[in-house]
């Protein structure tokens, strides 16, 4: 959790219980409550307390999206199926063309068609380097890798029994798989 500490002194009108404590920067404290709950029968003219502006808490990962062509769509469709096992799945009825891709019950890659206007270029540009999966049986996986024609590269993670296979899909993203140990 990001947090934002800094101490300083407020005062409380008499007879005020439960009041939110706005701050200068926008934040709201957290630890004045916990003073007003142990003081709840007492009203509170001045405390000392530490405050703390949390941001909104990230729940995790849901996934990522890739905005292409038709053409190239269905080439990317075909490859994070056959090469990296994603399965399509259920995709809500958007006005635009599209997949979702899943990894057991989660849709973890979403698919959508490019509008012919939009100003995309059709291969990877910018701060993205590679989305990651952790995947099982990573002979079989070679084994794609290698019929599919698709070049990759091993890596081994130091300190840990992990293995990477890096390489790119038919737009130039970075795909890693990752396995557990040397399965």
């Amino acid at each position: 959790m990001c947090l934002e500490r800094e101490d300083f002194t407020q005062t409380v009108p008499p007879g005020e219980r439960n009041a939110d404590i706005p701050l200068a920067n926008g934040g709201m404290t957290v630890v004045h409550l916990l003073v007003h709950l142990q003081v709840a029968d007492f009203p509170v003219h001045q405390a000392r307390v530490t405050h703390a502006r949390i941001a909104m808490p990230t729940l995790g990962f849901s996934h990522y999206n890739l905005r292409a062509p038709r053409p190239l769509l269905e080439s990317l469709r075909s490859f994070y199926c056959e090469v990296v096992g994603l399965t399509v799945g259920h995709r809500p009825p958007f006005a635009s063309f599209g997949y979702w891709l899943y990894a057991g019950d989660r849709d973890v890659l979403h698919l959508s068609e490019a509008a012919s206007d939009e100003g995309r270029s059709a291969q990877a540009i910018g701060t993205f380097d590679h989305a990651a999966f952790a995947c099982e049986g990573r002979d079989d996986y070679e084994q794609r890798l290698a019929r599919r024609g698709v070049a990759y590269q091993l890596a081994r993670v130091p300190a840990t029994r992990q293995v990477q296979l890096f390489f790119k899909d038919p737009a130039g993203n970075g795909v890693e798989l990752n396995f557990s140990d040397e399965d």
